[in-house]
Order: structure tokens, then sequence, then C-alpha cells
């Protein structure tokens, strides 16, 4: 992620059409994910709980805007939208319900 506006690092398991050398015995997705201003992450539902921690930034997600240390919660099929307001680091997190 280094030099880069943007970077993924894919920590454990599958998920976002990735995969980790860490595989998790259940499914299950753990990622962080670097976002430049005004770039969208389309966080879609190939698990049935999906969770985002905002690290650092600011974005709005959910209808809602999230900084720094707070939280968003997807327990349903949608797929939905992370905007980031600013640079961003975003900690994703995906698994069972």
């Amino acid at each position: 992620m280094a030099g880069d506006r943007t970077g993924w690092l894919m920590l454990a398991g599958s998920g976002f059409g990735r995969e980790s050398l860490v595989l998790a015995e259940r499914p299950c997705a753990l990622a962080v994910v670097r976002l430049a201003r005004m770039m969208r992450f389309e966080f879609r539902p190939e698990h049935a709980r999906r969770m985002v921690l905002v690290a650092a930034g600011s974005v709005s997600c959910g209808g809602q805007t999230l900084g720094a240390g707070e939280w968003h919660t997807q327990d349903d099929a949608r797929t939905f939208y992370i905007d980031a307001l600013e640079a961003s680091v975003l900690v994703l997190l995906a698994g069972a319900a």
C-alpha cells in the first residue's frame, strides 16, 4: 500500500474477489483498504454480516457520516456503498451473522 493513494491488504479469509494466505476455518474476510477522497467502495453481500470500521478519515455510509473510530454494520443481503469524504483507511470485516 505504500506510495499509493489507494490499496488493499487482505489479512484473513476470502472475499472482495481476493484470498488471503491466512485461510479461516469458517467463511470470513478481514481486510484493510485505503480510499482516496471521493472514491466509492461497493460492499457486496458475499457474507451474511458485513462491518466497516473507519480507522482514519471520514466516509458516508448507509445514509450517515462516519469518522475515525466509528462502525457501520449491515446484516441484510443488499449491497451498500462507502463514499470517502476525504482520504480514508477502512477495516472491512465480513462473516456469518
